[in-house]
């Protein structure tokens, strides 16, 4: 499969499987998830989604709750899109958001204690 075919399909997962999380799988009260990024093998057979979880605490466990719901997710997307196969999901934190806050606060408390 070419790698743009594959970057597309990439792409319309991504686009589709947010708010198919909003509607399909039930996240503690409070909990954000979004899809940062989304991953296909050239195959097509596997896909690796890449979620922001709001609050950062509660990642383990959101993730766990999405591999769980993933036939779910799986057959919403069946339907959802046109290409097959539909690759088989599998969820990872991302911890781009994390690392991000973590270099905001570190910048927050150097531009307030000066030396």
């Amino acid at each position: 499969m070419s790698s743009h075919r594959v970057a597309q399909i990439s792409e319309q997962l991504r686009r589709e499987l947010g708010p198919i999380l909003a509607q399909a799988i039930e996240l503690p009260p409070g909990v954000l998830v979004t899809v940062t990024a989304v991953d296909v093998a050239a195959d097509l057979q596997n896909a690796t989604i890449w979620v922001g979880v709001l609050p950062g605490g509660d990642h383990d466990r959101v993730v766990r709750v999405l591999q769980r719901q993933a036939r779910v997710l799986h057959a919403a997307l069946f339907s959802a899109v046109r290409f097959r196969p539909v690759p088989a999901l599998h969820f990872r934190y991302d911890i781009t958001e994390a690392k991000a806050a973590d270099v905001e606060a570190l910048l927050d408390r150097l531009e307030s204690d000066p030396a």
